[in-house]
């Protein structure tokens, strides 16, 4: 689909004339340079929502919406039936914005996925979606991640770590959730991973770059002993260090329900490769496992290499860049 000028009255009848024509389940308009779309036409979109009853998914990324168009798409999702996923990511929503959506959220009972990264929700924002966790059952994925290091970030930090912890300590429907490239730092990780250690539905966490540290990953690795529902967890740069990366590790060795785990850029060393080493040769459910760019010497990386020779599911599956970390 073309871009178009919505910001002209021309350019809103268009966009008009666009979504009176839609007749698939998809709708898809993200921004691009000095094509973004900005509240007025959000407003739009949202008196779209209201009589449509056969769009499924809205893609609006990278726009220029802010919380006065949040507030009519949260106005119509709060009636809507058939929407089950809405992307607004980079827009400029913030903390706002995301508290009306988020009140939405209480009634809407078809939306199963949101992406709200990369929107300066903030702890209060997080917050306000931490409650709407607390009683909605129909979402099972949601976004609060800063993916794009040229965007502000969402600044969500340990405060809303620990609301969205306590959601997750009674939320049932809740199958994903990506917080990577925040700031939860170790206190937020412990609460996270409190949560984990009795949520039962949670099958991905991603945690990539939040700062977490060793004593974090502690505190993971714990959770890791008890959860036997989570299959996918990203942990790389967090600087947990040689010893964190030991404790995932060694977790890993009783751990029989993760298959996917990333450990990569998080200044492991000796001890870790050797933990690594260990999971390898015993651990026979894990298929991906990613620890790149960590210091290990060469007679580490040996044992890593001589682990994987007997090892089936992993040996020739992880991503060849981690070759680049190898001095043979």
């Amino acid at each position: 689909m073309p871009y178009i000028w919505f910001h002209s009255k021309k350019g809103k009848e268009k966009l008009q004339q666009i979504i009176d024509d839609q007749v698939g389940a998809k709708l898809d308009l993200p921004g691009k340079k000095m094509l973004e779309m900005g509240d007025e036409d959000a407003k739009i979109l949202a008196n779209a929502l209201l009589r449509s009853t056969t769009l499924t998914e809205i893609i609006l990324s990278n726009n220029k919406i802010g919380p006065q168009g949040a507030k009519a798409i949260a106005m119509a999702l709060s009636t809507n039936t058939t929407l089950t996923k809405i992307n607004l990511s980079m827009n400029k929503i913030g903390p706002d914005g995301t508290k009306i959506l988020a009140n939405s959220l209480l009634t809407n009972k078809s939306l199963t996925e949101i992406n709200l990264s990369d929107n300066e929700i903030g702890d209060e924002g997080a917050k306000a979606i931490a409650m709407a966790l607390l009683t909605n059952t129909a979402l099972k994925k949601i976004n609060l991640s800063n993916t794009k290091f040229k965007y502000k970030s969402n600044k969500l930090g340990p405060v809303g770590a620990r609301f969205l912890a306590n959601a997750l300590l009674t939320n049932k429907s809740l199958i994903e959730i990506n917080l990577s490239n925040n700031k939860i730092s170790d206190e937020g990780t412990k609460a996270i991973a409190k949560a984990l250690r009795s949520n039962s539905t949670l099958t991905k966490v991603d945690l990539h770059q939040n700062g977490i540290g060793e004593n974090g990953a502690l505190a993971i690795a714990n959770a890791l002993l008890e959860n036997s529902s989570l299959k996918v967890i990203n942990l790389g740069s967090n600087s947990i260090g040689d010893g964190g990366t030991s404790s995932i590790s060694n977790a890993l060795l009783t751990n029989t329900a993760i298959i996917n785990i990333d450990l990569s850029n998080n200044n492991g060393a000796d001890k870790g490769a050797d933990a690594i080493a260990d999971v390898i040769l015993s651990n026979t459910t894990i298929e991906r496992i990613n620890f790149s760019q960590n210091n290990f010497r060469d007679d580490c990386t040996i044992a890593i290499l001589n682990a994987l020779r007997t090892n089936d599911k992993l040996r020739g599956r992880f991503s060849m860049d981690q070759w680049d970390t190898f001095s043979l």
